[in-house]
């Protein structure tokens, strides 16, 4: 959500900076990660390159009740306006589903959630993280722009929600405040400012969209079952409820700023990894300041860093997740890569956006992780066991389904089954998985258990952010040292 899209000029330093590395608690060796080289200087100002500097382009959100209600209204009747448009063109030939599916209805359709924003556009986005291949590529196009793509809020009605949230008299709070958001995202846009000298990251929610979780997602869902674009396996059903109990906590910054906190005490420790500290005294439910971190946005820093550096923040990413499932049992569940920063002058991967942070209880841990070393160990009667055990399976489904199932986590757990360093660049996961996708969705008679709907979201995304950086990880290790305790 932090994301920084333009390089600044200027760097904040705090006492940890000028602290001896015995004083300083994050810089904690561990065995097992592989060893951080000090900074190349030809690489760091390639790294430190220009970019394109954010720009929103600026749409007022609907914030009451009625007028959201009536602009999903309208868009119920652009898509049907733009079906019988299309069913016209093909002579009545072809499938109601087809005619929905057409270019401009998508379009339609993505245009009204990127307008609306809130639970309309997050949901939109973990609809594109579903299985591509079975979604339509019309609809999974236009579901990733509503990843890339946010409006942001004109000036006055920015003025109004902080006016509301902090008072008339906000702009006396901060030495500086930038009325141009450098990121937007579902729920809300993120401004630089300077705060007691220090310069901080101000996050304001979009007005109206704490309110309109249930009216959204109910109108969200007749939307989409009307059109029957999604495919059944999928179990949009279960992905709404889950949607709608993300979405209540996320829309909580109060809440997310005890995530940061508390996750900044769970990481401090590990080598490399920092998190934001949090301003609480100005911050409220809906506004979130943050400490700004002068850190590289995953794309830029994937692309430029050397093999030696990738390595090194991939196994950092893998291992905070290992912690966060094993050892934690909380976990911040949203892996887009804008969470993902990194600092190559202090060697820091920067942690972001603690929304979409849930807790487990013990006993799902316990026994999702049987699941897990089951798959390690390529024991398949201890996956299809521990699997129902935590829900996977009615016990009357198809013998196919069993074995997609038990295919899928021997796949999943290949990269800590494999000794020495695990290749990611080079990996044969994907392949594997989707293989067993199709099988899956045909035979599953169930929704998934509600606790994997987040967890499996992170895990593979953090998978995608270890392919992406080409990283050799030492995933073996990580496991037996965290999960085995080996």
């Amino acid at each position: 959500m932090l994301s920084r899209n333009a390089v600044l000029t200027r760097k904040i330093y705090t006492l940890r900076h000028f602290l001896p590395i015995g004083f300083n608690t994050r810089y904690t060796l561990h065995e097992f990660a592989p060893k951080q080289e000090e900074a190349d200087t030809e690489e760091l100002e390639i790294m430190k390159s220009d970019r394109p500097i954010f720009k929103g382009i600026e749409r007022a959100v609907p914030a009451s009740s009625i007028s959201r209600a009536f602009n999903f209204a309208k868009l119920g009747g652009s898509l049907i306006g733009g079906t019988i448009s299309q069913a016209y063109k093909s002579g009545f030939s072809g499938s109601l589903k087809q005619h929905a599916l057409s270019e401009k209805n998508i379009e339609i359709l993505t245009e009204g959630m990127l307008k609306m924003r809130g639970a309309a556009l997050k949901l939109g986005q973990f609809v594109s993280f579903q299985d591509t291949q079975k979604l339509p590529p019309t609809l999974l196009r236009a579901m990733e722009r509503t990843r890339r793509e946010a409006y942001i809020m004109p000036s006055a009605q920015l003025e109004r929600v902080l006016n509301k949230e902090i008072g008339e008299n906000w702009r006396s709070k901060f030495d500086e405040f930038n009325m141009e958001p450098f990121a937007a995202a579902s729920i809300g846009q993120v401004h630089t400012g300077v705060y007691k000298g220090k310069k901080v990251a101000i996050k304001v929610q979009y007005p109206g969209v704490d309110t309109s979780i249930n009216s959204d997602l109910n109108n969200l869902h007749m939307l989409f079952t009307w059109t029957n674009i999604l495919p059944k396996g999928l179990y949009f059903d279960a992905l709404v409820d889950h949607t709608r109990e993300d979405l209540i906590n996320e829309c909580n910054y109060s809440l997310e700023a005890e995530h940061q906190l508390k996750f900044k005490g769970l990481t401090k420790n590990i080598k490399g990894v920092y998190v934001p500290d949090v301003f609480e005294e100005v911050s409220t439910k809906h506004i979130l300041v943050s400490e700004y971190v002068d850190s590289l946005v995953f794309e830029d820093f994937s692309r430029q860093a050397s093999q030696k550096r990738r390595d090194s923040i991939g196994t950092r990413i893998m291992e905070v997740t290992l912690r966060e499932i094993f050892d934690w049992k909380y976990m911040q569940t949203d892996p887009n890569p804008a969470n993902f920063q990194y600092d190559p002058e202090d060697d820091e991967l920067d942690l972001l956006d603690f929304g979409a942070t849930r807790t487990y209880s013990d006993q799902f841990v316990e026994k999702y992780k049987h699941v897990v070393v089951s798959g390690v160990k390529k024991d398949r009667e201890g996956v299809l066991h521990w699997s129902n055990e935590i829900g996977y399976f009615k016990n009357d489904e198809a013998a196919e389904l069993y074995d997609a199932h038990v295919n899928a986590c021997f796949a999943v757990g290949e990269p800590f089954s494999t000794p020495g360093l695990y290749d990611f660049g080079n990996q044969g996961i994907t392949p594997q998985v989707y293989k067993q996708m199709p099988t899956m969705m045909q035979h599953r008679k169930c929704p998934p258990p509600p606790e994997t709907y987040t967890l499996h979201r992170k895990l593979s995304g953090v998978y995608l952010l270890c392919m992406k950086l080409r990283a050799k990880v030492p995933a073996h290790d990580l496991f037996n040292k965290i999960v085995l305790k080996l």
